[in-house]
């Protein structure tokens, strides 16, 4: 028997290894065949290449994200010596992609022992990750990388007692979220005080410090929402998030088994999160930014965010309203299964099985649709955020001796990971808002942690023998194990063969990338043209800032955005416009999609949509005039020269 152990567990870690293999090629055909449109990568290669070569940041660097993510990139392009390039930004893309995964699958097997679920763990949290290739490099990544650290060191708490230095680990790598994208750092930062204060010995400190954070936490969504709050659609989200998070607290107060945390733990946390902050500060203010500008991108720009960027969350809301009823039925479950039922918690267990088979399911048949936009909802995201979210408690139940099975206990220690995964799962769906793109994938990653977690305390405790056994044990681990296998096998092939077909951009620095055969070719026109007519170019919408490394023309300024429009302020476009004059051949690129409504492609004078009345956009419409066009893309001009010492501004009338 120790030797069939034995051959057992080098026959695991050799699937194992096999699957990380089969995902990571996966992976490069993914995302070396893919290029969202929004580009996004762009955007922020942009602010990189600007802050490595000694641009402070949001003084003459644009950014919507925190100085911590640009220190990190710092260190790795110092270390490596890689530069600044489509195919770098993709290969340390896939690389944190499979990296979260197989933490997924490390923190799963901590918590159950089961193999088969750890292994699920990884294939399951791969397949839900996949919309990360559509933006390589964007700090969402390095945010989800650093939670699931987190997650993983919480599972190494002893049930003997807390250790100081996992705390001050925690609320480092709390600080480095915090720092990149200030809502997920106050998401994550109240998910693990608060796990921290249920599982800590009762006392005045802690009943005092649990009912303020629980108070703040409830609060939390109104805070994100702001006025979009009323609107129909949003209303779901955040009352399913309030009832998942208060339902999830009132199991863990109530089933609490283990109080190794101490308020000296608490300390230490709080204690290294702030320095780490104080530090990175402290940092970016001796690169050169300001006091004021560093306030401003870390917290005052964001106030504007929920209203220009609130559009495809209203148009497709991530929860629909019958979530609501679904979250009162599973608070209702919850008080019942408190009282000593077996029989609700596995009905609550076998509801999530099947919805995790659906899952699987749909991977699977997601092999052959092609991914096109972060939008997407891949994986019934959707699903595991509306109906999964409000379940996530089951795992903080006791597991029920059964007949016939092993044990029925688990580590105290664990204890704390359980209820730390229930918070954070609970409030990082949050950073939907208000984009329920990637961002809804990511946030949902703990939601599908839970449900695999939920699922193994089911099998571990089930009969051993008879038909019960296999129904409720072998039979659906079994089933999901070759589903996921099957998938993982067939999206390496299916993208292979996708890419095979595809046409190399061609570009510097993006000689990985393969595309349709159009778009390249449409790419590789609008580059020549910009080489032959420019020397320098704008673009008024998103999708367009990668052409600055394709083209090796200088962008007027660093202060590029995805929507500048509508984001920079009528002084900051003065400014972008006077470096943008200087040049003798500045150009502009305008897609189809900027035109105001209802003009004919085909007309001489034509101009741009200005829905954010910006000046900029009005100076356009004034100075310049179509010059080429092919497809949805044109090529715009000035329709006179600028005289030498004329002094153009947006600001004037």
């Amino acid at each position: 028997m120790r030797n069939f152990g034995r051959c057992s567990g080098w026959g695991f870690a050799i699937l194992v290894l096999g699957c990380m293999g089969a995902a990571t090629f996966a992976g490069y055909q993914r995302i070396f065949s893919s290029f969202a449109a929004y580009d996004d990568e762009g955007y922020v290669m942009i602010s990189v290449r600007s802050f490595l070569d000694g641009h402070p940041l949001y003084e003459e660097t644009y950014t919507q994200y925190g100085p911590a993510y640009y220190w990190v990139q710092s260190l790795i392009h110092h270390v490596t010596g890689w530069g600044i390039t489509h195919d770098i930004a993709r290969l340390k893309a896939l690389g944190l992609w499979v990296t979260v995964s197989i933490l997924a699958m490390f923190f799963v097997y901590r918590l159950t022992s089961c193999r088969v679920a750890s292994l699920l763990g990884f294939l399951l949290a791969f397949f839900h990750l996949e919309r990360l290739s559509m933006e390589p490099g964007h700090p969402t990544g390095l945010c989800t990388l650093a939670t699931a650290v987190c997650l993983v060191l919480a599972t190494y708490v002893p049930a003997t007692g807390a250790s100081s230095w996992l705390f001050a680990a925690l609320g480092a790598l709390v600080a480095l979220v915090a720092m990149t994208k200030i809502n997920l750092g106050v998401f994550l930062l109240t998910a693990i005080s608060l796990a921290m204060l249920v599982v800590m010995p009762d006392s005045r400190f802690r009943k005092t410090h649990l009912l303020v954070w629980i108070a703040f936490s409830l609060l939390i969504p109104s805070l994100v929402f702001g006025g979009q709050l009323g609107a129909l659609s949003v209303i779901p989200l955040p009352l399913v998030i309030i009832a998942s998070l208060s339902t999830s607290l009132f199991v863990a107060c109530r089933t609490v088994s283990w109080r190794g945390v101490t308020p000296r733990n608490l300390g230490v946390f709080w204690g290294m999160f702030g320095a780490v902050c104080v530090a990175l500060a402290g940092m970016t203010l001796l690169a050169g930014t300001t006091p004021g500008g560093l306030l401003n991108g870390l917290v005052l720009q964001h106030r504007g965010f929920g209203t220009v960027f609130v559009g495809p969350f209203l148009r497709a809301p991530p929860v629909p309203l019958a979530s609501i009823p679904v979250a009162g039925l599973a608070a209702l479950t919850a008080v019942y299964s408190l009282r000593g039922s077996v029989f609700v918690p596995r009905g609550v267990r076998l509801f999530v099985t099947a919805a995790l088979v659906a899952v699987c399911l749909r991977h699977a048949v997601e092999s052959w649709i092609p991914l096109v936009h972060g939008a997407q909802d891949r994986g019934y995201a959707k699903l595991l955020t509306s109906c999964l979210l409000p379940m996530v408690w089951v795992i903080l139940l006791p597991r029920e001796p059964v007949a016939g099975a092993r044990g029925g206990g688990r580590s105290d220690g664990a204890f704390f990971a359980r209820v730390m995964l229930c918070t954070i799962a609970s409030l990082q769906p949050l950073a939907a808002f208000p984009v329920p793109g990637t961002q809804l994938a990511t946030g949902s990653l703990g939601v599908l942690l839970a449900m695999l977690v939920a699922i193994a305390d089911q099998f571990q405790t089930a009969p051993q023998d008879g038909w019960q056994a296999w129904l409720m044990r072998r039979g659906p681990m079994a089933f999901l194990t070759a589903v996921c296998l099957v998938t993982l096998g067939a999206r390496g092939y299916v993208l292979y063969e996708a890419r095979s077909r595809m046409k190399p951009l061609g570009f510097a620095g993006a000689e990985r990338l393969r595309l349709p055969v159009a778009e390249v070719l449409e790419k590789r026109w609008l580059v020549q043209q910009l080489q032959t007519h420019a020397d320098t170019f704008l673009h008024l919408t998103h999708g367009y800032n990668s052409l600055y490394f394709w083209t090796e023309l200088p962008s007027p300024t660093a202060w590029n955005a995805t929507l500048w429009p509508q984001l920079f302020s009528s002084a900051q476009q003065d400014r972008i416009l006077r470096a943008f004059l200087s040049h003798r051949k500045p150009c502009i690129v305008v897609p189809r999609s900027a035109l105001h409504p209802g003009q004919n492609a085909g007309a001489s004078q034509r101009r741009l949509a200005n829905p954010a009345d910006s000046p900029l956009v009005d100076y356009v419409n004034n100075h310049f005039v179509p010059m080429l066009r092919r497809g949805d893309t044109e090529i715009w001009v000035l329709a006179t020269p600028v005289a030498a010492d004329d002094k153009p501004s947006v600001s004037a009338p």
